[in-house]
Formats: structure tokens, C-alpha cells, sequence
């Protein structure tokens, strides 16, 4: 289906399921990165007109009821108890401050006493490098009251350009945000499915996003001598492992866990081994960090799932109106064909409600449980309360 026919048919779906016009007060929209997405918003726009948008390109994107890597999914948002705003930041990767400020500039910010909870969705270009500084940056900017959650756009596993889309345009180097205020509180939660093995290391020499030296040794070196037991058990020999296409399935499984203030595992997903044998990351690390190497496989993700779904629920709020999911496409590497199957667990632990997510760069949670700030191979869950 072309561009401007999906996002028609995105509306008259929602119209189906209501039953009633799409008065929506914000639309939020998954794309996949084969979709003409000015097309897709038009399409959107001519059913539902003026609807404000918000939203990014995806690595895949998912609905309850299915899974594509070359559609579309939107949420389409209307609530007596939440009130929203957006805003969009340009050549966020040259000046990143000046980004966040523009799309700042654009919401609604203020605390009212109808509306005390906020909390912001962020959308962020999944290559732009840098997601750690724009959250930290967008805590200090909107308060240590406002909940940070979302994910940086993907583009189907070609890392050439990822879009943010607003209000009808779509915008590469960007950072979109979707201010939330509500009566009752939005409530994120973010969940992995490594766990450590070895001792604690760490990073001697390092650049943002490359790793040369850990406790003053080739890090390639280190990496592949403490693995060793649990990946040989995997089938991941040293010979193997000379070969790019074995190294693209094992770093996914052993992946590296920044140690927390909280007493957990913040992780940081390895993208390549060099030939000097450094070490690529697709996330800032620094020199003095602390770390595991922590191992996953399919059993783990999975719980992990479950236990992201838990989390969300663990408020109990009564009445549920809906979620956005923000996963990173690294699981479903490891997961393979059980990744949709997986995700599809959520509708039971949601009961029934309904939900969108996509395949994520990166993911952003602030605060959380265990670990918090912009994400690798975690899974965050925002729920929306009716």
C-alpha cells in the first residue's frame, strides 16, 4: 500500500474500532523507513484534519494485533485527563543544546494543579550519537518532576538516515518531544534480559563509543578471554569469531553492563571489533567506567518481556487506555523468529488493552528501577491511564 492510502487507512482503522470519528488530541506514528512519511501524515491529515503528529522511523514496528518492518502504526490519543504539546529541535548532532531549547520553545511546560503529572516522550535520530547528553540535558531543562521516556528512530538496520516525524514533516538530525500533563500519573518502566558474568572491569582507554584499552589490555582480547566458558558453550570458538558474521550474532548475547548507582546494569551494545582490537559501541562509554559482561539468549529475553509487562502493571492503576512500547532492535537479533510471538505476550499482561511500539536505536527511560537514561537492548513500557 503507497504512503498516502496507509495513513487513510490508519484513520478509517481507528474510526472502525471507535466507531466514531478520530477527534484525536495527538497522534502518535511508528513508520518504517520504506514509507514516503510527509505521504503518510497527508493521508493522515485528510480524515483527520489538523491532527497534531508525533513521532520517528522505526528498525520495525508493532501493533497487538501484528508486526511489519515496511508499514506503519499510530496511536490515535483523545483524554479528558491528559493534555498534550509537541515540539521539534533541528541539528541536534552539531548543537544538541540549541536543538533541545527550539523544541522546548514549542511546549507546554507549565505545572498546574489539574494537571500535576508530566511526563515527556522523546524521539530522538538514532544516529546522531548523542542520546546521553539530550537526556540528561531535557532532565535539567523540564525538572526532576517530569518522567522521561522513548526511543531514537531507526531506519530498518541500514544506518544511513533516520527521521522525526511532526506535524506533517519529516526531519532528519532532530529531536521531537511530546509533552504530557495528566491527571492521573503516566508511569514508564524499562526491563533487559542480561545478566552479569565475570568480575568487575574497567575501561582504561577509551573514546566516545570506542573502547581500546580495559584494565590496561587490548579490549578485544579481554572481552574474548572472559566470555570464554559461557560462549564456547554457545558454539562462539575464537575461530568462529574471526568471521564478521559470527561476531553480528555473538555481541548482541554479550553485551557490555555499566554498573549503576542503583545496583544494576545500564547496558551498552557492542557494534564491532576492530582490527587493532578496540571495540565499537553504538552508546557513549568513558574512560573509568565501571562494568560486567553480561550474557543473554532467548530464554532470557523472553522474561525479560514478562517482566517489563509486570513492572508497567505494578501500579495497578484501574482503568488502562492504552501503551507505547519502545524496544530495541537488538532483542529481536537474539530472538529471531520468536520476536513477535514475544511481543504479542504483552496483550495478556496489558489485559487486552491496546498498544504500538517499534524496534528502537536506543531507548530512554528516566527514572527507573535498576538503571535509567538513554538505553541499549532494553525494553520501556509507557502505560496510559484512562
Amino acid at each position: 500500500m503507497e504512503s498516502y492510502a496507509l495513513g487513510k487507512a490508519l484513520v478509517q482503522q481507528a474510526q472502525e474500532k471507535s466507531g466514531a470519528v478520530v477527534p484525536a488530541d495527538v497522534a502518535v506514528v511508528f513508520a518504517s523507513s520504506n514509507q514516503n512519511y510527509t505521504q503518510l501524515m497527508k493521508g493522515m491529515r485528510e480524515l483527520a484534519r489538523d491532527i497534531p503528529i508525533i513521532g520517528c522511523s522505526t528498525a520495525g514496528e508493532f501493533t497487538e494485533e501484528g508486526y511489519s518492518t515496511d508499514g506503519a502504526v499510530c496511536a490515535f490519543i483523545r483524554s479528558m485527563t491528559h493534555r498534550f504539546s509537541l515540539g521539534i529541535g533541528q541539528h541536534v548532532k552539531e548543537n544538541p543544546e540549541e536543538a533541545l531549547k527550539q523544541a522546548i520553545a514549542q511546549l507546554d511546560t507549565t505545572r498546574t494543579s489539574e494537571f500535576p503529572y508530566r511526563v515527556a516522550l522523546m524521539f530522538v535520530d538514532g544516529l546522531a550519537g548523542c542520546g546521553d547528553d539530550l537526556v540528561s540535558m531535557t532532565a535539567r531543562a523540564l525538572g526532576s518532576d517530569v518522567k522521561l521516556a522513548g526511543g531514537a528512530a531507526g531506519d530498518n538496520l541500514a544506518f544511513r538516515a533516520t527521521h522525526i516525524l511532526h506535524n506533517g514533516q519529516a526531519y532528519r538530525n532532530s529531536i521531537g518531544i511530546c509533552m504530557i500533563h495528566s491527571k492521573a500519573p503516566v508511569r514508564p518502566a524499562a526491563t533487559h534480559g542480561h545478566f552479569p558474568i565475570g568480575d568487575v572491569m574497567t575501561i582504561t582507554k577509551a573514546q566516545p563509543r570506542r573502547v581500546y584499552e580495559i584494565d590496561g589490555q587490548n579490549a578485544w582480547k579481554i572481552w574474548l578471554d572472559a566470555s570464554r566458558e559461557r560462549r564456547e558453550e554457545s558454539g562462539f570458538t575464537d575461530e568462529a569469531l574471526k568471521s564478521q558474521e559470527w561476531q553480528s550474532r555473538f555481541f548482541p548475547c554479550f553485551e557490555m553492563g555499566l554498573l549503576t548507582k542503583q545496583g544494576g546494569y545500564k547496558l551498552r551494545g557492542i557494534m564491532t571489533a576492530y582490527p587493532d582490537g578496540s571495540l565499537g559501541f553504538y552508546s557513549d562509554v568513558s574512560e573509568g567506567d565501571q562494568f560486567r559482561i553480561m550474557y543473554s539468549d532467548k530464554e532470557a529475553q523472553l522474561n525479560a518481556l514478562e517482566r517489563a509487562a509486570n513492572l508497567a502493571m505494578a501500579h495497578k492503576t484501574k482503568n488502562l487506555a492504552g501503551a507505547l512500547i519502545f524496544d530495541c532492535v537488538v532483542r529481536s537479533s537474539i530472538l529471531g523468529d520468536e520476536f513477535y510471538p514475544s511481543i504479542q505476550s504483552f496483550h495478556h499482561a496489558f489485559r487486552g488493552i491496546p498498544f504500538i511500539g517499534f524496534e528502537t536505536y536506543g531507548e530512554i527511560c528516566l527514572p527507573s528501577l535498576f538503571f535509567e537514561g538513554f538505553l541499549n537492548t532494553t525494553s520501556v513500557v509507557v502505560i496510559f491511564p484512562d
